[in-house]
């Protein structure tokens, strides 16, 4: 279960990859090719991408947090060209071949950052004592990459091997309430409202309200409701501002309605838009609130 997935901001993904380099694109699909291996584990795994937690004054940002019965799992993504070498004494090395010959690049060592980033988040599930084991993976998602590991690390894999090796390590089984318990504990920490992608959206989308929230998760359901817009708008050949407009949509996600009574109450839609299209509304938020 995805309690915060890649698919979830796809509108904001488009305008990443339409504004930003290359090289934010290259790391987006990667990040998509690993949502893609997860989702075969939805119904054992809880599912977190892109956190961004402040602990003890330190940010950091964690590409996916996948939450088990018995562990809980950081995952580090790198789309990276090249061949990849992992010396015995943890140097990295990325081989490209480039002008007929093959060029060595060091890089920077991911596993000293991950192991940064799972002590704080041992910080954190303490403090809400929370006592599962946290362990890290370092995901390769170029697909054509070879990785020579002469290290004691054995946790990188390439992205295909995900569902392998999550299951080579435990026997998964359904996950139970407190595992979902811990996601959403982890959720509500989550600080990350990105106020760049709002200004693209805010120049690159004509008449665009600007919402007032104060968590990336409203936002993205905020997003989710101009899509089913959009589609309601074709479905009954009415232009999109027949059926709700972007302050009626931040009303929307401020109210999160669960019932027919809760969706008459808000200003602007009444019966008749409950009958048009209220229960797909309401369903939006009973599946991702």
């Amino acid at each position: 279960m995805f309690l915060k997935e890649f698919d979830l901001s796809i509108e904001m993904q488009k305008m990443k990859r339409k504004f930003n380099n290359n090289l934010i694109n290259h790391g987006l699909v990667g990040e998509e090719r690993v949502a893609y291996e997860l989702k075969k584990l939805e119904q054992y795994i809880i599912s977190l991408y892109n956190i961004r937690l402040k602990i003890n004054n330190i940010n950091i940002q964690i590409d996916y947090i996948v939450i088990t019965n018995n562990y809980i799992y950081i995952i580090e993504v790198k789309n990276l060209l090249g061949n990849l070498l992992i010396t015995e004494e943890n140097e990295i090395i990325r081989r490209v071949y480039y002008n007929n010959i093959y060029k060595e690049i060091s890089m920077q060592n991911p596993f000293i950052q991950m192991e940064n980033h799972k002590k704080m988040l041992e910080i954190y599930l303490k403090g809400i004592n929370v006592n599962r084991q946290v362990e890290t993976i370092l995901v390769m998602a170029n697909d054509k990459m070879i990785i020579d590991n002469k290290s004691k690390h054995k946790n990188i894999i390439k992205y295909d091997k995900i569902e392998e090796y999550i299951k080579h390590r435990e026997s998964l089984k359904v996950y139970n309430e407190e595992s979902l318990t811990i996601g959403n504990q982890i959720l509500k920490k989550d600080n990350q409202y990105n106020y760049f992608m709002l200004n693209i959206i805010k120049k690159n989308i004509r008449n665009q309200y600007m919402p007032q929230f104060d968590n990336y998760y409203d936002l993205e359901l905020y997003l989710k409701l101009l899509k089913l817009r959009k589609e309601l708008s074709k479905k009954y050949n009415v232009p999109i501002c027949n059926i709700f407009n972007n302050k009626s949509a931040e009303e929307l996600v401020m109210k999160k309605p669960k019932c027919k009574g809760d969706f008459i109450k808000i200003k602007g839609f009444k019966e008749t838009k409950y009958e048009m299209f209220g229960e797909e509304i309401i369903n939006i938020f009973k599946k991702y609130c």
